[in-house]
């Protein structure tokens, strides 16, 4: 097996998307959403959302994901009242073909509000880490 990690991580400037770069692209194939892990510069009073709505971009659409919201967003599990949240998950996905580079986007809710990434602000998303099992890597 394999692992395909994303890491989204903030910088100074606010954002809702980011921009991923990989070695490579990854051909078409089933992907194991094996583990999530949210880190966020918790303080009291801070209101962050327990799912973050994450946008993968075209690779991972197709009704892949179908939702009593009426999204197609991949949803990620945080506690709001912590640092940084771990959460396992076996969930299989048929992936298109992954490009070397591509945009996430992050929403608090199924309406689309931007949840926003910054570095050193409270309340803010620091960074998430998404870790994806496969099963080869046709650049091997």
């Amino acid at each position: 097996m394999v692992l395909l990690h994303i890491a989204l991580n903030a910088t100074a400037t606010a954002t809702n998307t980011v921009r991923v770069s990989l070695p490579h692209e990854i051909q078409n194939q089933t992907l194991t959403l094996k583990k999530t892990i949210v880190e966020q510069q918790y303080a009291a009073g801070g209101t962050n959302p327990s799912i973050i709505y994450v946008e993968m971009g075209k690779w991972l659409s197709h009704y892949e994901v179908t939702s009593s919201e009426h999204v197609e967003y991949l949803p990620v599990s945080m506690d709001p009242g912590k640092d940084r949240t771990e959460s396992d998950y076996h969930i299989s996905f048929h992936a298109e073909t992954i490009p070397k580079e591509f945009d996430i986007k992050l929403y608090s809710d199924a309406q689309r509000t931007p949840l926003e990434l910054q570095s050193a602000t409270d309340h803010k998303i620091q960074h998430i880490s998404l870790l994806f099992e496969y099963s080869h890597n046709h650049q091997l």
